[in-house]
């Protein structure tokens, strides 16, 4: 088993973008989506608390049909096919692609703890560690509102679950590190979801692991990619240039 990495030279339909503030220096940091922003990440102060919030309606249709089939079947392997299909989803950067497992937790935003810099109206968090200084996690970012969900599709999947079949996610993930008022340590891989919001709801009211198909976007992380992360996105499947 190898690390397996991708290369992407340009944007399209994704891609991250700082905006100006009102002050018009460069601050906010964005997913953009067709050039129009699709969620707030952040902005570029590395002591000051992660945001993570959809800013428009869509329901993004990202997946074509074929990849979204193979997904809903459940992904054991990465194949070039896959790799190359998303490839061409996603914003420049050297990428990390692996299949990871997660037992994703549904938080709405009245029910946040203080520690998660988390700003959507509901999302999902995993692997959370906390200590008197820091707090590590995964958290599971929405790109479309709750309401836009299908409830007969999210009980069709927790049928799948109770039959004991594994649907996949597909995410873009980074890593962000902030250190809040320059006291407060906090480390989130941070997946934004691009196809599978049915399956994670389902996962987490099942209370059910599930896979992701994550590419890690490198150059976009502002924390470093520790080995523990490294060794979570691992395959057989030979280096890409896209």
């Amino acid at each position: 088993m190898n690390e397996h990495t991708l290369t992407r030279r340009t944007d399209e339909p994704l891609s991250f973008v700082i905006r100006d503030s009102a002050d018009g220096r460069p601050w906010w940091w964005y997913l953009n989506l067709n050039s129009e922003p699709l969620c707030l990440l952040g902005n570029r102060c590395g002591t000051c608390a992660a945001i993570f919030a959809y800013v428009r309606d869509t329901r993004l249709a990202l997946a074509p049909e074929i990849l979204s089939a193979k997904l809903n079947a459940g992904l054991a392997v990465i194949t070039r096919e896959v790799t190359d299909t998303v490839a061409a989803l996603l914003p420049q950067g050297a990428y990390l692609v692996g299949i990871i497992t997660v037992t994703p937790i549904l938080v709405h935003a009245a029910q946040k703890a203080w520690d998660i810099g988390c700003d959507a109206p509901y999302f999902w968090i995993a692997n959370m560690q906390r200590a008197k200084s820091y707090a590590q996690y995964e958290l599971l970012l929405p790109l479309i509102p709750e309401s836009i969900l299908d409830a007969a599709q999210i009980d069709s999947y927790r049928a799948v679950f109770r039959q004991g079949q594994a649907p996949t996610v597909l995410a873009l993930s980074l890593v962000d590190a902030r250190a809040v008022n320059n006291e407060y340590g906090e480390t989130a891989l941070a997946h934004l979801i691009l196809d599978g919001h049915h399956k994670l709801m389902a996962a987490s009211l099942e209370g059910q692991s599930i896979t992701l198909l994550s590419f890690l976007n490198v150059d976009a992380s502002t924390g470093e990619i520790s080995t523990q992360i490294r060794n979570r996105y691992q395959s057989d499947i030979p280096a890409s240039d896209a």
